[in-house]
């Protein structure tokens, strides 16, 4: 996702493509004597002359070796994204250009801070066990949640009376094998996912309950402190501490071995990233906790079945080589090539070139022969993936997800 935006304040007024000038087409005087009365345009009060220099000029205070210049423009940046692919308040995956501006930003006094509660470092929680996620906030004025779906950054970052950020937290759970692991996990694997929209206890406390709990690994908790239109939140000042916190954690299996089939059973789920509302691309996403595979045929909304990354390679003890390929995984949810009803369809269909389908029968082996005749993927990769393919019954997103397991996502890239 292209994080792009632009530090203006226009009210209600829109802009529309042409309504502005272009880029360098006059100076700030001439500007404003155009744009005066038209409410399509940049306001005269709301230009910020900083943007019309590099920061390298001669003279400038700050400058220092190595630093880039600005980019600049005489209006704001309010066509930066013309002829681009828009946002427009979907999350789309394959990048794109926002508009919208960066908005209020709050004093040194108001800046957020965050702390996870729970779990504690290096703390043991058991594998398949409900448990809560925990964060500490200050100077964030939680509960205020969008729409994801229509409304993504389609709204400047907001103050309350107190001059604290009005928006909301997300937590994160990556697996990643190690406490020492030096290996940054993959942004777009995810073990647990929760997009918090309540206000918590009123006194910055906020909880997300991660139900059936997690299989046994070394995991990775991160708190993503977002705006009300889910924006990471803007500070007014480079130096200054975090806003978020990560903290890592381990998951066992119940001693003696009773728990060891629900933590074989729950690492096929832990890759589904099941989001009740909010969507990416048409998928769901952000606005809710994953849930059970279990779960997933009767869901209205879709399943997202992401890259199970060092999960499955913890749960199973080995790695494959996909060859030149990246991500065999496999989405389950309705609305895919406009069908009504729940069907399959490779997640990555850049690599896996093949529409949706009924039966995951056919999208599997239309993976595995691409495992052989394209990827170029080892004999072992292709013999996980067609023993899969043979064992896994039942179109729904559990079967998904134990295709996921018995190939378990995690190559050589």
């Amino acid at each position: 996702m292209l994080y792009r935006y632009i530090a203006l304040v226009l009210g209600s007024s829109s802009i529309v493509a042409g309504a502005a000038l272009n880029r360098g087409e006059l100076g700030s005087a001439r500007l404003q004597q155009r744009q005066n009365g038209n409410p399509t345009c940049l306001a005269p009060n709301a230009l910020q002359t900083a943007s019309q220099k590099t920061g390298q000029e001669a003279g400038t205070d700050g400058i220092k070796d190595g630093q880039a210049p600005s980019e600049t423009d005489n209006a704001n940046f309010i066509n930066f994204c013309s002829g681009q692919t828009l946002t427009n308040g979907a999350q789309l995956t394959r990048g794109s250009c926002n508009g919208i501006p960066m908005g209020k930003i709050p004093a040194a006094k108001n800046m957020i801070s965050a702390m996870i509660v729970n779990p504690q470092p290096g703390d043991q929680i058991t594998a398949g066990e409900t448990f809560n996620i925990a964060v500490q906030t200050v100077h964030l004025d939680a509960g205020f949640f969008v729409n994801p779906t229509t409304n993504y950054y389609t709204a400047p970052q907001n103050l309350n009376k107190d001059g604290d950020i009005i928006g909301h937290c997300h937590v994160t759970v990556q697996e990643i094998g190690s406490f020492k692991s030096t290996n940054p996990p993959d942004p777009v694997t995810f073990a647990f996912f929760k997009g918090i929209d309540d206000a918590g206890d009123g006194q910055g406390l906020l909880q997300a309950v991660v139900t059936d709990g997690l299989p046994a690994g070394i995991y990775r908790v991160c708190t993503m402190i977002a705006a009300r239109n889910h924006q990471p939140v803007n500070m007014p000042v480079a130096q200054r501490g975090a806003q978020d916190d990560c903290t890592k954690f381990q998951v066992v299996d119940a001693a003696g071995g009773n728990n060891a089939g629900k933590g074989q059973q729950n690492a096929g789920s832990a890759m589904i990233g099941k989001i009740d509302s909010g969507k990416v691309d048409g998928q769901a996403s952000d606005a809710d906790s994953t849930r059970s595979a279990s779960a997933d045929s009767s869901a209205a909304a879709t399943t997202q079945v992401s890259r199970a990354g060092s999960t499955q390679a913890a749960a199973v003890g080995r790695t494959l080589d996909f060859g030149s390929c990246t991500n065999p995984a496999i989405v389950f949810g309705p609305g895919f090539d406009g069908r009504k009803e729940n069907s399959f369809q490779p997640a990555d269909k850049t690599e896996f070139t093949h529409g949706s389908a009924l039966d995951i029968d056919t999208i599997t082996g239309f993976i595995c022969d691409r495992f052989n005749d394209r990827c170029k993927a080892s004999n072992e990769a292709i013999s996980a993936c067609t023993s899969a393919q043979a064992a896994t019954k039942g179109n729904t997103g559990q079967a998904a997800g134990k295709i996921q397991y018995s190939i378990h996502v995690h190559g050589n890239h």
